[in-house]
């Protein structure tokens, strides 16, 4: 019996049978019902202990039957009573669920392995999410992560020529390869997993840690993030917001930049040349180069932006005769204009092994571009890792620490910059130069258009990306008859 009481303050009171009213009902009641009666009343009476075995031998005494029996008769009703009220709670729990997750038992610690991983491979497999779980070329759980790159740093400004402090790297969008406790948070969003009581738990670490890295496929592959739209063969953009699971790229598209895109059918000749025209002649105004190398570095930014799809890839040298030529300022608008951050720079070692480990580094984070600065003067660069990066779509090597062979997209660019350097070797014939030329001993006075090309690029970043891409949308060895915009 209940009562609920509205007053001071709503009160619920729950009316129970004490030991005297219990011990009256057993003697008013049958013999042949009497043990029935107890075990009823007891479950349901407030008793202590005392009074239940002062009960219990009451009715032993009543009906004549053995006190052990009663008292095993009485554990039994409680376990089928607790048991039954166990399964009540998971009802009224999983009628009050709102969670859209599967309710999977959670397996024990001995449990075989290949069953919950399939198990988890169907659930994580169906996901129609943006960006599903997904696995990297080596098979590692990965996922894109904004932080900045290991071992880079921020790019120097033009008219600092060796700063006091070196400031750390920006973040960009990286892939991040996860770890146990990643894995770990990444199946609880996707499964529920329960235990005997219908109580929600984790996944033991050990199927989790078996989790971390498969080669079974099940899982889409991603090589690269993409924060700009790409421009297919046939013409259509590809912009898809989050994963696209056929080339394994994740787009990270802001949806303003979308809103600035041209389309293809406007990108005629006439929408070429302007697009080329205000490239050259407003954008690369003050670029101390000729029309040929501002090309190239309007070539440059194209390739950065077309990069995952390319299966070979030029590298780019801006170089010049003397300091204060421009090439910090150059680099930086042209990164600035493709990726909206500030450039990281890598510095470059004389270490062959040295740059044979930051290779690998650099590509197993999915980044862009490499930007080699800190090459002395006069320089001849030869590289047979960079070399074979230019030329592979993936770049395999030995992890460091371990043996172990590890494979990665090689799709990221290559800038050099320095007075005096160039390509030697295979480089040679890999590579794009564009060279400043300046006619005076104070390069960094001489008259500019821009007073500060580099604030000048940032608030024009959008004009400067919708001239990119009349330029390539504009192609005409593009199948102008299937031209497209895919969102």
């Amino acid at each position: 019996m209940w009562i609920h009481s509205f007053a001071h303050g709503r009160t619920v009171y729950e009316l129970k049978l004490n030991a005297a009213a219990v011990r009256a009902a057993i003697e008013r009641a049958d013999e042949n019902t009497v043990v029935k009666l107890f075990i009823e009343l007891a479950m349901a009476a407030d008793l202590d202990d005392d009074e239940v075995e002062n009960l219990r031998n009451l009715a032993a005494e009543r009906t004549g039957i053995n006190r052990r029996t009663i008292t095993g008769m009485l554990k039994a009703a409680l376990a089928k009573k607790a048991a039954q009220r166990v399964q009540e709670m998971r009802a009224r729990r999983l009628a009050e669920r709102q969670d859209s997750r599967p309710v999977i038992q959670v397996p024990r610690f001995d449990a075989p392995w290949l069953p919950q991983v399939e198990t988890i491979n169907d659930v994580l497999g169906r996901s129609i999410a943006p960006e599903p779980p997904a696995r990297d070329i080596d098979g590692t759980a990965s996922r894109a992560r904004k932080l900045a790159v290991p071992g880079m740093h921020a790019f120097a400004r033009a008219k600092q020529d060796k700063p006091a402090t070196v400031l750390p790297a920006p973040e960009q969008w990286l892939l991040h390869q996860m770890n146990e406790i990643e894995v770990a948070e990444m199946i609880e969003r996707y499964i529920d997993y329960v235990d005997e009581n219908g109580c929600s738990v984790h996944l033991p670490t050990i199927f989790v840690r078996h989790y971390v890295s498969r080669d079974d496929g099940m899982l889409p592959t991603v090589v690269a993030i993409a924060t700009l739209p790409v421009v297919l063969g046939n013409g259509s953009l590809l912009a898809p917001d989050g994963l696209d699971r056929v080339r394994g790229i994740i787009f990270k598209i802001q949806k303003e930049l979308r809103a600035v895109l041209p389309r293809g059918e406007h990108c005629t000749e006439a929408a070429v040349r302007e697009a080329m025209r205000f490239l050259c002649d407003d954008w690369l105004c003050d670029v101390a180069t000729d029309y040929t190398g501002k090309c190239t570095l309007i070539a440059a930014a194209l390739t950065v932006i077309e990069r995952s799809l390319l299966p070979d890839r030029p590298a780019f040298f801006v170089t010049a005769g003397r300091r204060g030529g421009g090439k910090t300022t150059t680099l930086v608008m042209l990164i600035m204009a493709v990726t909206g951050i500030w450039p990281a720079a890598a510095a470059w070692s004389t270490n062959e092994e040295e740059r044979r480990k930051a290779l690998l580094s650099y590509f197993l984070s999915g980044v862009s571009y490499m930007l080699w600065d800190n090459i002395p003067r006069g320089s001849q660069i030869s590289c047979p890792h960079i070399e074979k990066s230019c030329t592979a779509a993936y770049y395999s090597d030995r992890r460091l620490g371990v043996s172990e062979m590890v494979a990665t997209a090689a799709s990221a660019i290559h800038f050099f910059t320095g007075n005096n350097i160039g390509p030697s070797g295979d480089l040679a014939s890999r590579s794009l130069h564009i060279r400043l030329a300046v006619d005076r001993p104070d390069p960094e006075n001489r008259a500019f258009r821009h007073p500060d090309p580099i604030d000048w690029t940032e608030s024009h970043r959008a004009e400067i990306l919708r001239a990119l891409y009349t330029v390539l949308l504009g192609n005409p060895m593009l199948n102008g008859s299937t031209r497209q915009s895919h969102a």
